[in-house]
């Protein structure tokens, strides 16, 4: 059996349509060639598709059936050679974006994929949502082609990078915890109670860290920090719009710290490898996330 795009295509087309002669307008065909198309097709499959005695033909039981594997046959064509023209452009069939949700809300990052989706549809984004250092350490494996983290002095020497945004962090705990009920919150009252800390796998409890608490809590989620200090493990350090984002927000206080009595804010860098060239989509990506800021090389 030797199946031809062009007999596939006139099937769908007439049962979409609903007649030869409205498929034949839609593919721009005499309706005599649409008509031996379908006929061929039918020869071919030893098939009846259409039921021609009404006025407009119907489709068969058989054609019914097999309708749906027509039109996944003429898409994954259509994907096959939107694929290629992609390849031949030099766009990439894949690109990695880690993102660290405390400096960059994913919420913000909505439009920038949908337009990101619609641009480049043979390229697949995996997108990476990691904790602290993490997004940057990825690049650095080669395992993301774009980071967006914290901004630090102590990029590895291999980072391009732009400025992005910044993110603002609250200091809370949960409403029965005995911090909620101090105004102001001195230093050496944090220091008798839990700080719980984000931080990665591979980082650990970080014993570089200042002794703002004598007892601390790391975890790597987000979520799991707001969870633990909502049900009273201690205070923590939190990105303003993750807080806005949590139900039962009335679970936390944000404290008046005399140690940060402000919302404090915190850069947001885009990086990329300086020996792993971008393509157009990611070229477009980068730019798009940090229009109007400068490499920083």
């Amino acid at each position: 059996m030797s199946l031809q795009l062009e007999q596939l295509r006139a099937f769908v087309a007439a049962a979409e349509a609903g007649s030869f002669s409205a498929a034949a307008r839609r593919l721009g065909k005499a309706q005599s060639s649409v008509s031996a198309l379908i006929q061929n097709l039918e020869i071919d499959l030893g098939l009846t598709l259409f039921d021609r005695s009404p006025r407009s033909p119907r489709l068969t039981e058989e054609g019914r059936a097999i309708i749906r594997e027509a039109k996944a046959a003429l898409q994954s064509v259509g994907l096959v050679a939107m694929k290629s023209q992609s390849l031949s452009a030099g766009v990439e069939s894949a690109l990695t974006l880690a993102v660290d949700e405390a400096m960059y809300p994913l919420a913000k990052l909505l439009p920038t994929l949908r337009e990101f989706r619609d641009r480049f549809p043979a390229t697949q984004l995996v997108l990476l949502v990691q904790p602290h250092t993490a997004p940057g350490q990825l690049v650095l494996n080669n395992q993301a082609d774009l980071a967006i983290l914290r901004s630090t002095e102590d990029y590895p020497e291999e980072f391009h990078l732009r400025g992005m945004s910044s993110s603002e962090f609250i200091t809370v705990c949960g409403a029965d915890h005995p911090l909620a009920q101090l105004d102001p919150v001195t230093e050496e009252d944090l220091l008798t109670h839990c700080h719980v800390r984000i931080t990665t796998p591979e980082a650990g409890a970080r014993q570089q860290d200042s002794e703002i608490s004598h007892h601390r809590i790391y975890v790597d989620d987000y979520n799991a920090l707001i969870m633990l200090v909502r049900n009273g493990f201690g205070w923590a350090q939190v990105p303003a719009h993750l807080m806005a984002q949590q139900r039962g927000g009335e679970r936390l206080v944000q404290l008046r710290s005399l140690y940060q009595s402000l919302p404090y804010s915190c850069a947001v860098d885009l990086v990329w490898h300086r020996n792993r060239r971008l393509g157009p989509a990611g070229c477009w990506l980068r730019d798009t996330l940090t229009k109007g800021q400068q490499a920083i090389l």
